[in-house]
């Protein structure tokens, strides 16, 4: 299941638990495109409880819409210990090394100031 929910001006807030499906990828796409939209950015805070992977349908759909729009993200801060999280971080910093940050804990004063930068 990811949660979504739509912060203010260009900001996304997702906790992603247990799998994530494709189901998950219209309700996200639809929140970033509008934020594209309206704001010509996005700043995406990606949060993990309990998350333990990806259906193979979401992870393709959604890599494709990713990388089709990454220059529009302008910070992705990626939040957990999960392995799987670890692997999300380095995947989206192969793309935009200076614009993905992994934060191992919930300290939320770390990726708060990062985000806002």
């Amino acid at each position: 299941m990811l949660k979504i929910f739509d912060g203010k001006k260009e900001y996304i807030f997702t906790i992603a638990i247990g799998k994530v499906t494709y189901s998950c990828h219209p309700p996200l796409a639809k929140v970033i495109k509008h934020k594209i939209a309206s704001y010509g950015s996005v700043r995406w805070l990606w949060f993990s409880d309990s998350f333990k992977c990806w259906s193979f349908r979401y992870f393709i759909v959604n890599g494709f819409f990713f990388i089709k729009r990454i220059n529009y993200f302008e910070k992705i801060a990626i939040v957990g210990e999960d392995p799987q999280v670890k692997i999300m971080a380095k995947m989206l910093k192969l793309l935009k090394p200076e614009k993905v940050k992994h934060f191992k804990n919930r300290d939320e004063e770390l990726y708060d100031k990062w985000i806002k930068e």
